[in-house]
């Protein structure tokens, strides 16, 4: 297949993809990416069923079916209803369209139209326009190598599995309830060419390190299908029932149980790596990129991992679905998704490792929380330049990039000397107001609607807090520090004493003394004089922002 075109269903308005051996599909959660699998499969499986012909309109009820994304099929369009074309009402119906290629470079295009029948039926008009070219509706209702598998992912397996004829498996493979009959896969692999296990078994080990399968049903002995593994981390001799693998280890035999009984022209995998550890993710990317090449399959999954990203070969075309349809910019979703970025528009590098703590102050306001990725760089050393900063933004393709560098017991002329570093740059430096994010929930405002605590008792708690993190020794050594520095005080020429600091200081409560030791003492009070949780103080009261410094940056 050269590419596929979806329109009208779910999250999908209207996306066009070109494929590749390997696709990958990318996107937010509801962006259309196991939309645009379930569309596919279910065109594809429409023309399967044996009711269904070429140069005709049929009409099927959903559950006769092999796969249904749901029962009531009528509510799959996008935001709207399916229905008929009669009179002056318009119709509405899904379209799965499909561009192949066969030898000699001949281009052949189908379009599947999934309309509404009569009485919750789903109707098939391959009549006109609509008819199928002929080499691709006969691959399509090839009924004995499906056209398209579907994995939607795979949540473990029953204890016990009775041994079923070869058509009731197929259909359950086909609904996408592989689980059920994980066991009965196995042991077709095993009828049809008992070689065809170990070819398995290769496969299965390039993902999970040398790992055996055991699979056996003997109808004089059996009740049910015995299935066992055997990993390399269980030594020779132990072998452990096939439910109890983890999850993971489950996905990658479902997987390539798939491509070896199944032979389909596409295989849909919906989240391979979800339950894998990292290195098994990259394994398993590598290990699908050789099997579409020897199986002769094409593999469309989808993954919110950046590991499998960067670990993907430039052969793999990469998909951004959002907004109902795709944006297929490969230099972009490589950079962006390798990064954690995609769907990101802004990007805020801090110095500090309490990220949780940013990222509450952050979702005070939704609209930029949403589109904001944050990335902690352990130091204000490790903070890139005004120069570093804009080319990382260029590089990244962001609106917005923010440097967070704690205010660090610094006068407000001297972090305006480090602002306007970043003048004309297209970046911003955000030096916290006190002296880190933490001394912004120690404001009394904050404490009077985090406690529920009258003004009054609000500043008391906050003077006692304050008189037992302020440590003058380590005051007066930041203050040396910063006074030496030839960034802010050329020679020493004009540095402030101690007390005139101080005085400037103090008119941020946490500005003279670390946030985070400020805020230790504030709960340890609060505990002990008011009974207070000890971690209440780290929930953001709703009617009292803070941080809004940051906000203003943010809107800029």
């Amino acid at each position: 297949m050269k590419a596929i075109t979806v329109e009208n269903f779910k999250a999908i308005k209207k996306a066009k993809i070109d494929l590749a051996d390997v696709t990958i599909l990318v996107g937010q959660n509801s962006s259309g990416k196991s939309s645009f699998m379930q569309a596919l499969h279910w065109g594809c499986r429409c023309v399967a069923d044996s009711k269904i012909q070429n140069n005709q309109a049929r009409s099927v009820a959903v559950q006769s079916l092999d796969y249904f994304p749901t029962l009531d099929a009528k509510v799959v369009g996008h935001n709207a209803e399916l229905r008929e074309g009669r009179g002056d009402q318009e119709d509405v119906s899904v379209f799965v369209s499909i561009d192949a290629e066969y030898e000699g470079d001949e281009s052949l295009t189908g379009t599947i139209p999934i309309k509404r029948g009569r009485n919750d039926a789903i109707q098939i008009d391959l009549r006109k326009s609509n008819k199928v070219p002929k080499k691709l509706y006969d691959d399509l209702s090839d009924r004995f190598r499906p056209f398209s598998a579907y994995i939607p992912g795979l949540a473990g397996i029953p204890s016990s599995e009775e041994k079923k004829s070869r058509q009731p498996v197929f259909r359950s493979a086909a609904s996408g309830d592989a689980n059920s009959v994980l066991r009965n896969i196995l042991l077709l692999i095993k009828e049809e060419d008992e070689s065809n296990l170990e070819v398995l078994e290769a496969w299965v080990s390039r993902v999970l390190g040398p790992t055996e399968l055991f699979v056996e049903f003997d109808e004089g002995n059996h009740f049910d299908i015995q299935a066992l593994i055997n990993t390399e981390k269980m030594g020779e001799d132990y072998w452990t029932p096939l439910e109890l693998a983890g999850t993971g280890v489950l996905q990658v035999v479902q997987i390539f149980s798939y491509l070896v009984l199944f032979r389909p022209k596409v295989l849909l995998i919906d989240e391979p790596d979800a339950h894998l550890h990292p290195d098994r993710q990259e394994k398993l990317i590598r290990a699908i990129e050789e099997a579409a090449e020897d199986f002769g399959v094409q593999v469309i999954l989808t993954t919110h991992s950046p590991h499998v990203i960067r670990t993907a070969s430039e052969h793999v075309n990469l998909a951004w679905l959002q907004n109902g349809g795709v944006a297929q910019d490969e230099k972009e979703i490589r950079e962006k998704m390798g990064w954690g970025l995609l769907d990101k528009t802004s990007l805020i590098i801090t110095e500090d490792q309490n990220t949780p703590l940013l990222q509450s102050i952050l979702n005070q306001w939704p609209e930029y929380s949403r589109n904001t990725a944050i990335w902690p760089v352990f130091g204000s050393e490790n903070l890139p330049t005004a120069e570093g900063a804009k080319a990382l933004k260029k590089m990244l393709g962001l609106d917005k990039l923010v440097v967070h560098r704690d205010g660090d017991c610094m006068l407000a002329s001297e972090k305006k000397t480090l602002t306007d570093k970043f003048a004309g740059s297209g970046c911003h430096l955000w030096v916290t107001g006190p002296s880190d994010i933490e001394g912004y929930l120690c404001e009394e405002g904050h404490l009077v609607e985090c406690f529920s605590l009258g003004e009054d008792k609000a500043a008391e708690l906050l003077e006692e807090a304050f008189e037992k993190a302020y440590v003058e020794k380590t005051l007066k050594g930041k203050r040396s520090q910063i006074n030496k520095n030839d960034k802010f005080y050329k020679g020493g020429a004009g540095t402030p004493s101690f007390e005139e600091a101080y005085d400037e200081l103090y008119e941020w409560w946490a500005g003279p003394v670390k946030g985070k030791s400020l805020l230790k003492q504030i709960k340890d009070l609060a505990h002990t004089k008011y009974g207070f949780n000890h971690n209440q103080v780290f929930m953001l009261a709703e009617d009292v922002e803070v941080a809004t410094d940051l906000k203003e940056i943010l809107g800029v």
